[in-house]
């Protein structure tokens, strides 16, 4: 479970980073995309820690933070010339 979470992170992480280049035009370093999946890796894998050792309420405390955080991704709208 955990190299498929890790695998999962860093992909999303990739994909996140290209859209910035192609879309933003905005380029990350490879130090910039690191620190992100370690971020992305603690908040997932705290999770989860928190949910098998039965704490429901930490899980629930952390998942709203953690969507918090990301609420204000922006979203690319792909529109067709004319």
């Amino acid at each position: 479970m955990v190299w498929s979470t890790i695998s999962s992170l860093v992909v999303w992480v990739l994909w996140k980073a290209r859209c910035k280049c192609v879309f933003q035009k905005i380029k990350q370093n490879a130090v910039e995309l690191v620190k992100e999946v370690w971020l992305m890796l603690l908040h997932t894998l705290r999770g989860q820690y928190d949910a098998i050792a039965g704490e429901p309420e930490v899980v629930i405390r952390r998942q709203q933070q953690f969507r918090e955080i990301w609420k204000n991704v922006e979203v690319f709208v792909l529109e067709q010339p004319s």
